[in-house]
């Protein structure tokens, strides 16, 4: 009895023993599973916050690249596009990070569109002020043809008065300036030079582009021993060209020096050279300003400064339409050359190829009152004008040097001529040279 009893409580006891070691380990079990569920529960926590946290870095980056959009790209993107250039790669993402992303692709999207706006309403800005300032300039134009006009009819009625004359020649050359500035406005317009000629000496073509400009005094033209000829659609966008060309070289070089211009045969050609002994130019404005000459840089009216500089561009403008080719380079004289070639094509037959005339009288080296050549810069020939003899026996026609002003008669004793037939052949002289000059109003556009 005893030995049961001593049996059941060790059972028992065993059996406790066993259930207090099982609760223990479902205790410990209970307690890792719970310092596990803690520590998964701190990485959650930890992720959940970097996570808010990133978002939050993400949604600020967004609004600063935003802000950047707004504040900095699209005003860089105008205000670039308004002067004609292309935008910059600088003001691209604030964070290089969003490059790719969605938020990246819909800014692009944003610049694009402004920059298509932006070129698109400078097209029609562009287009609208050509076409204003050029019919204004093709207004002027034609006032001043009016002037000349009246101006001839006072040389004809009062020819026979030197002052007279001398005063009507040097409202000739200013006229023949503001038709310069008129043409040149009308030509960055879009239209045609309004003036035909006939096939025209290139020594010619050089002495009317000469006659429109101040200082003209200080060109030394070297005679062109070849008597080539210019076909006359080319010849008044030539001497315009020229006019800009000899212009910049006596502004930009000191009164006291000359500028060259001579002649030379080239492979598919000829070039005129204007060498300047100026200030010059460094290879940086070098390589702008033969950009414009080449007229791939489009004409905006809106950038030529107050007062207007279109010179250069109006160069550019005439080579891209007319086939010329216009550069600037490092002169020998310290300056600036400028070099203008002519094709070819451009150039006609000469009108006696077998027997050249003989070189034309050079312009005096000073003049006070210089006088324009015609609008047309076209210098006619005397109609009778009797010249030495050639080797044939046979007398050569000279072609009458341009007057320019009183200054440039010769101090030679001329036969006397009573005042009646002084009259008269100024009145002649005037009437011949007025056709060249002045555009008749059946002349339709020309190319």
């Amino acid at each position: 009895m005893l030995d049961v009893r001593q049996s059941l409580a060790a059972l028992i006891l065993g059996a406790s023993l066993l259930l207090l070691l099982g609760m223990m380990l479902f205790l410990y079990r209970s307690r890792q599973a719970a310092r596990r569920g803690l520590t998964a529960a701190r990485r959650d926590a930890e992720r959940a916050t970097r996570f808010a946290e990133n978002a939050a870095a993400h949604a600020r980056r967004l609004e600063e690249e935003t802000r950047h959009l707004a504040e900095v790209r699209l005003p860089a993107a105008v205000d670039l596009l308004a002067r004609s250039r292309t935008m910059s790669r600088q003001h691209g993402l604030l964070h290089p990070e969003l490059e790719g992303t969605g938020a990246a692709v819909h800014h692009e999207a944003v610049v694009g569109l402004l920059g298509e706006a932006v070129r698109l309403t400078h097209a029609r800005v562009s287009a609208s002020a050509k076409a204003t300032v050029s019919a204004a300039a093709s207004l002027m134009q034609g006032l001043a043809n009016q002037q000349y006009e009246q101006t001839h009819a006072l040389a004809q009625r009062f020819g026979d008065d030197t002052d007279v004359l001398e005063q009507v020649l040097r409202v000739q050359h200013a006229n023949a300036q503001l038709l310069r500035r008129c043409q040149g406005l009308a030509m960055l317009g879009g239209t045609w030079p309004g003036q035909l000629n006939e096939d025209t000496l290139l020594y010619d073509v050089v002495r009317g582009a000469m006659s429109r400009i101040e200082g003209h005094e200080r060109v030394q033209v070297q005679f062109d021993q070849g008597r080539r000829m210019l076909r006359g659609q080319y010849v008044e966008p030539l001497v315009a060209a020229l006019a800009e060309l000899l212009a910049n070289a006596l502004a930009l070089s000191h009164p006291g020096t000359q500028v060259r211009v001579n002649f030379e045969n080239v492979h598919n050609g000829i070039v005129i050279t204007i060498d300047d002994a100026g200030i010059g130019l460094n290879p940086h404005q070098r390589g702008e300003y033969n950009a414009i000459l080449s007229g791939r840089t489009p004409v905006d009216l809106s950038t030529m400064g107050n007062p207007p500089r279109f010179g250069l561009p109006l160069v550019g403008v005439i080579c891209a339409r007319y086939g010329f080719q216009a550069t600037l380079d490092r002169s020998p004289y310290q300056g600036v050359r400028a070099v203008l070639g002519i094709p070819t094509n451009h150039l006609a037959p000469p009108a006696h190829p077998g027997r050249p005339g003989p070189e034309p009288a050079p312009l005096p080296p000073h003049q006070e009152a210089p006088a324009p050549a015609s609008p047309s810069a076209h210098v006619p020939e005397a109609a009778s004008a009797p010249g030495a003899a050639d080797e044939g026996g046979l007398p050569q026609r000279r072609r009458l040097r341009q007057i320019t002003s009183l200054n440039e008669i010769p101090n030679v004793a001329p036969p006397p001529l009573d005042p009646q037939t002084a009259a008269s052949r100024i009145a002649q002289w005037w009437s011949g040279t007025s056709e060249g000059r002045t555009p008749t109003p059946e002349e339709g556009h020309h190319p």
